[in-house]
């Protein structure tokens, strides 16, 4: 088993891609991408965010999301302020160090928002990713697989319907 997350306007590339290889998938999430910032952020409780809103800001984000056959993807303008992670814990550190910091996520659950300072916001025209669960074509899910699909979608649904204004 395994989890790929895309940007939907990939989804052509990966599905062609997975059927070649003699994958099978089945679609777990599909949502927006929302902005992740600590709670005293100037920016967290604005009413309406738009992308321009971020530019005076300090965008962290993953430094390996470069996938080099695929076709840059990328919706969101690159802001020249930036700091690369590697790591999610470090992520969160950051945020909760910087005030000014942002950082482009899958909605996070309630729980880990509270844990860590943080509020989630929408933004108008945000990209949408999607995430699907592969294995072997044939391949049929084990009691274990099972459990493991229905503790994903309790945490999928903490985050799709949490505390996202």
């Amino acid at each position: 088993l395994g989890i790929i997350r895309y940007h939907v306007e990939d989804e052509e590339y990966f599905l062609k891609s997975l059927t070649e290889k003699g994958l099978q998938y089945e679609n777990l999430w599909q949502s927006h991408y929302v902005a992740l910032m600590p709670q005293n952020h100037p920016l967290a409780y604005s009413p309406k965010l738009q992308y321009e809103d971020f530019t005076p800001y300090i965008e962290v984000t993953f430094g390996d999301d470069f996938v080099p056959y695929v076709r840059n993807s990328e919706v969101l303008p690159l802001n020249n302020k930036r700091i690369l992670v590697y790591d999610r814990a470090m992520q969160f550190d950051l945020l909760r160090a910087n005030p000014l910091a942002y950082m482009w996520v899958s909605p996070v659950p309630r729980e880990l928002l509270l844990q860590n300072g943080l509020v989630q916001r929408k933004c108008k025209n945000s990209s949408q990713f999607k995430d699907i669960l592969i294995s072997r074509a044939g391949y049929r899910y084990s009691k274990l697989d099972r459990a493991f699909m229905d503790a994903l979608s309790i945490q999928r649904n903490a985050a799709a319907y949490g505390d996202t204004e």
